[in-house]
């Protein structure tokens, strides 16, 4: 209370529920991310290109 005083601001915060769409693509992502179908980190632009590169042949071909 006494930093509302001194401030006089407050501030209040009520977390929005997420809407079914939004539950359903986290389920989607967290199903992906158990089953390993996502890449690493890459630290340089270069090797994610070369490594999207290699992905989409692979499923071009």
């Amino acid at each position: 209370m006494r930093q509302v005083v001194a401030s006089r601001h407050i501030s209040l915060y009520a977390p929005e529920q997420m809407t079914p769409k939004l539950e359903s693509l986290i389920a989607e992502v967290e199903a992906e991310l158990a089953a390993g179908k996502v890449s690493k980190k890459f630290d340089i632009a270069d090797d994610f290109l070369v490594d999207l590169n290699r992905r989409v042949r692979k499923v071009n071909y």
